[in-house]
Protein backbone atom coordinates (compact mmCIF):
# COMPACT_ATOMS: atom_id res chain seq x y z
CA UNK A 1 0.00 0.00 0.00
CA UNK A 2 2.91 2.29 0.69
CA UNK A 3 4.18 1.79 -2.84
CA UNK A 4 0.74 2.52 -4.24
CA UNK A 5 0.34 5.66 -2.15
CA UNK A 6 3.89 6.86 -2.67
CA UNK A 7 5.43 4.86 -5.54
CA UNK A 8 9.10 5.10 -6.34
CA UNK A 9 9.66 5.28 -10.13
CA UNK A 10 12.94 3.41 -10.17
CA UNK A 11 11.69 0.51 -8.10
CA UNK A 12 8.41 0.35 -9.99
CA UNK A 13 10.22 0.27 -13.37
CA UNK A 14 12.38 -2.64 -12.21
CA UNK A 15 9.38 -4.63 -11.08
CA UNK A 16 7.46 -3.91 -14.27
CA UNK A 17 10.56 -4.84 -16.31
CA UNK A 18 10.74 -8.17 -14.52
CA UNK A 19 7.05 -8.81 -15.17
CA UNK A 20 7.35 -7.81 -18.86
CA UNK A 21 10.44 -10.00 -19.33
CA UNK A 22 8.69 -12.99 -17.80
CA UNK A 23 5.60 -12.37 -19.94
CA UNK A 24 7.69 -12.24 -23.13
CA UNK A 25 9.57 -15.34 -22.06
CA UNK A 26 6.33 -17.18 -21.41
CA UNK A 27 5.00 -16.26 -24.88
CA UNK A 28 8.21 -17.40 -26.58
CA UNK A 29 8.27 -20.60 -24.51
CA UNK A 30 4.66 -21.35 -25.45
CA UNK A 31 5.43 -20.87 -29.16
CA UNK A 32 8.50 -23.07 -28.94
CA UNK A 33 6.52 -25.72 -27.08
CA UNK A 34 3.79 -25.71 -29.73
CA UNK A 35 6.40 -25.94 -32.50
CA UNK A 36 8.16 -28.81 -30.71
CA UNK A 37 4.83 -30.58 -30.25
CA UNK A 38 4.03 -30.27 -33.98
CA UNK A 39 7.49 -31.58 -34.89
CA UNK A 40 7.00 -34.45 -32.49
CA UNK A 41 3.63 -35.28 -34.06
CA UNK A 42 5.20 -35.25 -37.53
CA UNK A 43 8.02 -37.53 -36.34
CA UNK A 44 5.52 -39.89 -34.74
CA UNK A 45 3.49 -39.97 -37.97
CA UNK A 46 6.66 -40.76 -39.95
CA UNK A 47 7.44 -43.58 -37.52
CA UNK A 48 3.90 -44.96 -37.85
CA UNK A 49 4.23 -44.85 -41.66
CA UNK A 50 7.54 -46.67 -41.39
CA UNK A 51 5.99 -49.32 -39.14
CA UNK A 52 3.22 -49.79 -41.70
CA UNK A 53 5.83 -50.26 -44.44
CA UNK A 54 7.63 -52.78 -42.23
CA UNK A 55 4.35 -54.66 -41.71
CA UNK A 56 3.75 -54.78 -45.48
CA UNK A 57 7.33 -55.94 -45.99
CA UNK A 58 6.83 -58.72 -43.43
CA UNK A 59 3.66 -59.77 -45.25
CA UNK A 60 5.56 -59.90 -48.54
CA UNK A 61 8.35 -61.84 -46.86
CA UNK A 62 5.87 -64.46 -45.63
CA UNK A 63 4.41 -64.69 -49.15
CA UNK A 64 7.87 -65.19 -50.65
CA UNK A 65 8.64 -67.86 -48.07
CA UNK A 66 5.44 -69.68 -49.05
CA UNK A 67 6.47 -69.51 -52.71
CA UNK A 68 9.93 -70.77 -51.76
CA UNK A 69 8.39 -73.76 -49.94
CA UNK A 70 6.31 -74.54 -53.03
CA UNK A 71 9.41 -74.36 -55.26
CA UNK A 72 11.28 -76.58 -52.81
CA UNK A 73 8.53 -79.21 -52.92
CA UNK A 74 8.57 -79.11 -56.73
CA UNK A 75 12.33 -79.44 -56.68
CA UNK A 76 12.08 -82.52 -54.42
CA UNK A 77 9.53 -84.05 -56.80
CA UNK A 78 11.85 -83.42 -59.77
CA UNK A 79 14.78 -84.95 -57.90
CA UNK A 80 12.70 -88.02 -56.98
CA UNK A 81 11.65 -88.41 -60.62
CA UNK A 82 15.26 -88.03 -61.71
CA UNK A 83 16.37 -90.72 -59.22
CA UNK A 84 13.70 -93.16 -60.45
CA UNK A 85 14.72 -92.61 -64.08
CA UNK A 86 18.36 -92.97 -63.14
CA UNK A 87 17.52 -96.33 -61.48
CA UNK A 88 15.73 -97.51 -64.64
CA UNK A 89 18.69 -96.37 -66.74
CA UNK A 90 21.12 -98.28 -64.51
CA UNK A 91 19.02 -101.44 -64.94
CA UNK A 92 19.02 -101.00 -68.74
CA UNK A 93 22.79 -100.55 -68.76
CA UNK A 94 23.27 -103.77 -66.75
CA UNK A 95 20.88 -105.64 -69.05
CA UNK A 96 22.77 -104.35 -72.13
CA UNK A 97 26.07 -105.55 -70.63
CA UNK A 98 24.55 -109.00 -70.02
CA UNK A 99 23.30 -109.15 -73.64
CA UNK A 100 26.76 -108.18 -74.86
CA UNK A 101 28.31 -111.01 -72.84
CA UNK A 102 25.79 -113.46 -74.33
CA UNK A 103 26.64 -112.21 -77.83
CA UNK A 104 30.36 -112.75 -77.19
CA UNK A 105 29.66 -116.30 -75.96
CA UNK A 106 27.58 -117.11 -79.08
CA UNK A 107 30.29 -115.70 -81.36
CA UNK A 108 32.92 -117.82 -79.61
CA UNK A 109 30.72 -120.93 -80.02
CA UNK A 110 30.24 -120.21 -83.74
CA UNK A 111 33.97 -119.77 -84.17
CA UNK A 112 34.59 -123.21 -82.62
CA UNK A 113 31.95 -124.81 -84.85
CA UNK A 114 33.56 -123.24 -87.95
CA UNK A 115 36.90 -124.74 -86.98
CA UNK A 116 35.26 -128.16 -86.42
CA UNK A 117 33.57 -127.92 -89.84
CA UNK A 118 36.90 -127.11 -91.51
CA UNK A 119 38.49 -130.16 -89.84
CA UNK A 120 35.66 -132.42 -91.07
CA UNK A 121 36.03 -131.13 -94.63
CA UNK A 122 39.76 -131.85 -94.54
CA UNK A 123 39.05 -135.38 -93.28
CA UNK A 124 36.43 -135.99 -96.03
CA UNK A 125 38.85 -134.79 -98.69
CA UNK A 126 41.58 -137.12 -97.43
CA UNK A 127 39.15 -140.07 -97.50
CA UNK A 128 38.11 -139.27 -101.06
CA UNK A 129 41.76 -139.16 -102.12
CA UNK A 130 42.33 -142.54 -100.49
CA UNK A 131 39.29 -144.01 -102.28
CA UNK A 132 40.53 -142.77 -105.64
CA UNK A 133 43.97 -144.20 -104.91
CA UNK A 134 42.50 -147.58 -104.04
CA UNK A 135 40.29 -147.61 -107.17
CA UNK A 136 43.34 -147.07 -109.38
CA UNK A 137 45.37 -149.81 -107.72
CA UNK A 138 45.73 -153.44 -108.83
CA UNK A 139 43.21 -155.75 -107.25
CA UNK A 140 45.01 -158.84 -105.95
CA UNK A 141 42.26 -160.02 -103.68
CA UNK A 142 38.77 -159.12 -104.94
CA UNK A 143 37.01 -160.26 -101.79
CA UNK A 144 39.25 -158.28 -99.52
CA UNK A 145 38.98 -155.25 -101.78
CA UNK A 146 35.21 -155.61 -101.95
CA UNK A 147 35.05 -155.90 -98.19
CA UNK A 148 37.24 -152.83 -97.78
CA UNK A 149 35.16 -150.98 -100.39
CA UNK A 150 31.98 -151.83 -98.48
CA UNK A 151 33.55 -150.62 -95.26
CA UNK A 152 34.72 -147.48 -97.03
CA UNK A 153 31.19 -146.93 -98.39
CA UNK A 154 29.77 -147.30 -94.90
CA UNK A 155 32.33 -144.88 -93.61
CA UNK A 156 31.54 -142.45 -96.44
CA UNK A 157 27.82 -142.71 -95.66
CA UNK A 158 28.53 -141.99 -92.04
CA UNK A 159 30.68 -139.04 -93.07
CA UNK A 160 27.95 -137.83 -95.43
CA UNK A 161 25.42 -138.10 -92.60
CA UNK A 162 27.82 -136.21 -90.36
CA UNK A 163 28.28 -133.60 -93.09
CA UNK A 164 24.53 -133.24 -93.47
CA UNK A 165 24.11 -132.85 -89.75
CA UNK A 166 26.94 -130.35 -89.76
CA UNK A 167 25.29 -128.47 -92.65
CA UNK A 168 22.03 -128.36 -90.68
CA UNK A 169 23.92 -127.16 -87.65
CA UNK A 170 25.72 -124.53 -89.74
CA UNK A 171 22.36 -123.40 -91.17
CA UNK A 172 21.03 -123.09 -87.64
CA UNK A 173 24.18 -121.19 -86.67
CA UNK A 174 23.69 -118.87 -89.66
CA UNK A 175 20.18 -118.12 -88.36
CA UNK A 176 21.72 -117.52 -84.95
CA UNK A 177 24.29 -115.23 -86.55
CA UNK A 178 21.51 -113.23 -88.20
CA UNK A 179 19.75 -113.02 -84.87
CA UNK A 180 23.00 -111.93 -83.25
CA UNK A 181 23.53 -109.30 -85.94
CA UNK A 182 20.02 -107.97 -85.35
CA UNK A 183 20.70 -108.02 -81.63
CA UNK A 184 24.01 -106.23 -82.21
CA UNK A 185 22.25 -103.57 -84.27
CA UNK A 186 19.66 -103.14 -81.54
CA UNK A 187 22.45 -102.97 -78.94
CA UNK A 188 24.30 -100.40 -81.04
CA UNK A 189 21.14 -98.31 -81.09
CA UNK A 190 20.81 -98.82 -77.35
CA UNK A 191 24.46 -97.83 -76.83
CA UNK A 192 23.94 -94.67 -78.88
CA UNK A 193 20.89 -93.92 -76.81
CA UNK A 194 22.91 -94.61 -73.65
CA UNK A 195 25.59 -92.21 -74.88
CA UNK A 196 22.90 -89.58 -75.34
CA UNK A 197 21.63 -90.38 -71.86
CA UNK A 198 25.20 -90.00 -70.57
CA UNK A 199 25.39 -86.57 -72.17
CA UNK A 200 22.06 -85.71 -70.60
CA UNK A 201 23.37 -86.91 -67.23
CA UNK A 202 26.37 -84.61 -67.64
CA UNK A 203 24.02 -81.73 -68.41
CA UNK A 204 21.91 -82.68 -65.39
CA UNK A 205 25.05 -82.74 -63.22
CA UNK A 206 25.95 -79.25 -64.46
CA UNK A 207 22.42 -78.08 -63.79
CA UNK A 208 22.56 -79.64 -60.31
CA UNK A 209 25.80 -77.75 -59.69
CA UNK A 210 24.18 -74.53 -60.91
CA UNK A 211 21.15 -75.37 -58.80
CA UNK A 212 23.31 -75.80 -55.69
CA UNK A 213 24.93 -72.43 -56.43
CA UNK A 214 21.49 -70.86 -56.85
CA UNK A 215 20.42 -72.43 -53.55
CA UNK A 216 23.50 -70.99 -51.85
CA UNK A 217 22.76 -67.55 -53.31
CA UNK A 218 19.13 -67.84 -52.25
CA UNK A 219 20.11 -68.87 -48.71
CA UNK A 220 22.53 -65.93 -48.55
CA UNK A 221 19.76 -63.58 -49.70
CA UNK A 222 17.38 -65.04 -47.11
CA UNK A 223 20.06 -64.66 -44.42
CA UNK A 224 20.65 -61.04 -45.39
CA UNK A 225 16.92 -60.42 -45.52
CA UNK A 226 16.55 -61.94 -42.06
CA UNK A 227 19.43 -59.81 -40.83
CA UNK A 228 17.73 -56.73 -42.29
CA UNK A 229 14.48 -57.74 -40.59
CA UNK A 230 16.36 -58.14 -37.30
CA UNK A 231 17.91 -54.71 -37.78
CA UNK A 232 14.44 -53.37 -38.51
CA UNK A 233 13.14 -54.91 -35.29
CA UNK A 234 16.05 -53.44 -33.34
CA UNK A 235 15.47 -50.04 -34.90
CA UNK A 236 11.76 -50.30 -34.13
CA UNK A 237 12.57 -51.06 -30.50
CA UNK A 238 15.03 -48.16 -30.49
CA UNK A 239 12.37 -45.91 -32.03
CA UNK A 240 9.89 -46.91 -29.36
CA UNK A 241 12.51 -46.21 -26.70
CA UNK A 242 13.21 -42.81 -28.25
CA UNK A 243 9.49 -42.11 -28.33
CA UNK A 244 9.22 -42.99 -24.66
CA UNK A 245 12.20 -40.73 -23.90
CA UNK A 246 10.55 -37.96 -25.88
CA UNK A 247 7.32 -38.52 -23.97
CA UNK A 248 9.21 -38.32 -20.70
CA UNK A 249 10.97 -35.16 -21.89
CA UNK A 250 7.64 -33.72 -22.90
CA UNK A 251 6.12 -34.58 -19.55
CA UNK A 252 9.13 -33.08 -17.81
CA UNK A 253 8.84 -29.99 -19.99
CA UNK A 254 5.13 -29.76 -19.20
CA UNK A 255 5.82 -30.11 -15.50
CA UNK A 256 8.45 -27.43 -15.72
CA UNK A 257 6.09 -25.23 -17.67
CA UNK A 258 3.53 -25.69 -14.94
CA UNK A 259 6.25 -24.91 -12.46
CA UNK A 260 7.02 -21.72 -14.41
CA UNK A 261 3.37 -20.81 -14.39
CA UNK A 262 3.35 -21.31 -10.66
CA UNK A 263 6.48 -19.20 -10.39
CA UNK A 264 4.78 -16.55 -12.50
CA UNK A 265 1.81 -16.52 -10.21
CA UNK A 266 4.11 -16.34 -7.25
CA UNK A 267 6.02 -13.53 -8.96
CA UNK A 268 2.83 -11.62 -9.61
CA UNK A 269 1.88 -12.10 -6.01
CA UNK A 270 5.37 -10.99 -5.03
CA UNK A 271 5.07 -7.86 -7.20
CA UNK A 272 1.79 -7.08 -5.56
CA UNK A 273 3.37 -7.59 -2.20
CA UNK A 274 6.47 -5.55 -3.00
CA UNK A 275 4.76 -2.36 -2.18
CA UNK A 276 4.09 -3.70 1.27
CA UNK A 277 7.46 -5.36 1.85
CA UNK A 278 10.94 -4.11 2.54
CA UNK A 279 13.91 -3.69 0.13
CA UNK A 280 15.18 -7.21 0.98
CA UNK A 281 12.62 -8.57 -1.47
CA UNK A 282 14.79 -7.36 -4.36
CA UNK A 283 17.20 -10.23 -3.74
CA UNK A 284 14.36 -12.70 -3.99
CA UNK A 285 13.19 -11.07 -7.25
CA UNK A 286 16.71 -11.34 -8.64
CA UNK A 287 16.83 -14.98 -7.57
CA UNK A 288 13.53 -15.62 -9.30
CA UNK A 289 14.80 -13.91 -12.45
CA UNK A 290 17.97 -16.03 -12.43
CA UNK A 291 15.88 -19.16 -11.90
CA UNK A 292 13.69 -18.22 -14.87
CA UNK A 293 16.76 -17.68 -17.06
CA UNK A 294 18.17 -21.03 -15.99
CA UNK A 295 14.90 -22.76 -16.77
CA UNK A 296 14.82 -21.02 -20.15
CA UNK A 297 18.31 -22.25 -20.99
CA UNK A 298 17.42 -25.79 -19.91
CA UNK A 299 14.29 -25.68 -22.08
CA UNK A 300 16.33 -24.53 -25.09
CA UNK A 301 18.86 -27.34 -24.53
CA UNK A 302 16.11 -29.96 -24.08
CA UNK A 303 14.29 -28.76 -27.20
CA UNK A 304 17.51 -28.90 -29.19
CA UNK A 305 18.28 -32.42 -27.91
CA UNK A 306 14.75 -33.59 -28.71
CA UNK A 307 15.03 -32.19 -32.23
CA UNK A 308 18.44 -33.88 -32.73
CA UNK A 309 17.02 -37.19 -31.49
CA UNK A 310 14.05 -36.92 -33.85
CA UNK A 311 16.34 -36.17 -36.81
CA UNK A 312 18.62 -39.09 -35.91
CA UNK A 313 15.61 -41.37 -35.60
CA UNK A 314 14.30 -40.31 -39.01
CA UNK A 315 17.75 -40.80 -40.54
CA UNK A 316 18.04 -44.31 -39.11
CA UNK A 317 14.60 -45.19 -40.28
CA UNK A 318 15.39 -43.91 -43.79
CA UNK A 319 18.60 -45.99 -43.84
CA UNK A 320 16.62 -49.02 -42.73
CA UNK A 321 14.10 -48.55 -45.55
CA UNK A 322 16.93 -48.28 -48.11
CA UNK A 323 18.62 -51.42 -46.77
CA UNK A 324 15.34 -53.28 -46.79
CA UNK A 325 14.60 -52.26 -50.39
CA UNK A 326 18.10 -53.30 -51.49
CA UNK A 327 17.72 -56.67 -49.74
CA UNK A 328 14.30 -57.13 -51.33
CA UNK A 329 15.68 -56.39 -54.82
CA UNK A 330 18.55 -58.84 -54.23
CA UNK A 331 16.11 -61.47 -53.00
CA UNK A 332 13.87 -60.99 -56.06
CA UNK A 333 16.86 -61.24 -58.43
CA UNK A 334 18.15 -64.43 -56.84
CA UNK A 335 14.67 -65.91 -56.68
CA UNK A 336 14.31 -65.27 -60.43
CA UNK A 337 17.68 -66.96 -61.06
CA UNK A 338 16.59 -69.91 -58.92
CA UNK A 339 13.33 -70.26 -60.86
CA UNK A 340 15.27 -70.10 -64.13
CA UNK A 341 17.58 -72.92 -62.98
CA UNK A 342 14.59 -75.04 -61.99
CA UNK A 343 12.98 -74.42 -65.38
CA UNK A 344 16.20 -75.47 -67.14
CA UNK A 345 16.33 -78.66 -65.07
CA UNK A 346 12.70 -79.38 -65.89
CA UNK A 347 13.37 -78.88 -69.62
CA UNK A 348 16.34 -81.27 -69.51
CA UNK A 349 14.26 -83.91 -67.73
CA UNK A 350 11.52 -83.53 -70.33
CA UNK A 351 14.12 -83.96 -73.09
CA UNK A 352 15.38 -87.08 -71.33
CA UNK A 353 11.85 -88.47 -71.26
CA UNK A 354 11.54 -87.90 -75.00
CA UNK A 355 14.96 -89.43 -75.75
CA UNK A 356 14.68 -92.51 -73.54
CA UNK A 357 11.51 -94.52 -74.12
CA UNK A 358 11.40 -96.61 -70.99
CA UNK A 359 8.77 -98.98 -72.37
CA UNK A 360 10.44 -99.73 -75.74
CA UNK A 361 13.90 -100.61 -74.42
CA UNK A 362 12.70 -103.63 -72.34
CA UNK A 363 10.59 -104.79 -75.35
CA UNK A 364 13.68 -104.74 -77.65
CA UNK A 365 15.73 -106.67 -75.10
CA UNK A 366 12.95 -109.22 -74.59
CA UNK A 367 12.62 -109.75 -78.38
CA UNK A 368 16.37 -110.31 -78.66
CA UNK A 369 16.30 -112.88 -75.86
CA UNK A 370 13.41 -114.75 -77.51
CA UNK A 371 15.29 -114.91 -80.84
Amino acid sequence: MCDLVNPQPKRTRKLLSVVAAFTNYYKVASQVFEKTSSEYDEARKAIEDGQEQIRLAELRKRTLRGEQDTRRRKENELLAEYNSKNTILTGLIKEAEANEQKRDAILASLKGEKEQKANLLVEIKSLQNEIEHLAKGIVSSPDRVRHEADSQREQIKRLQADCKAERDRISENIDCMKTIENTAKALDGNFKMLEKIGDIQVQISLLEHNLSQAKALLEEAIRRRQQTADDSDKLTILSEEEIRKHERSRELYSSRLEHLKTKKEELIDAVKALKESDPSVRGEVLHIKNEMQRLGRERIVETKNARIQCLELMRRFSDLIEKYRAAEELFDARSAAFIKKLQSLNDVLDEAEKTVDVEQLPDVTQTTMEQ
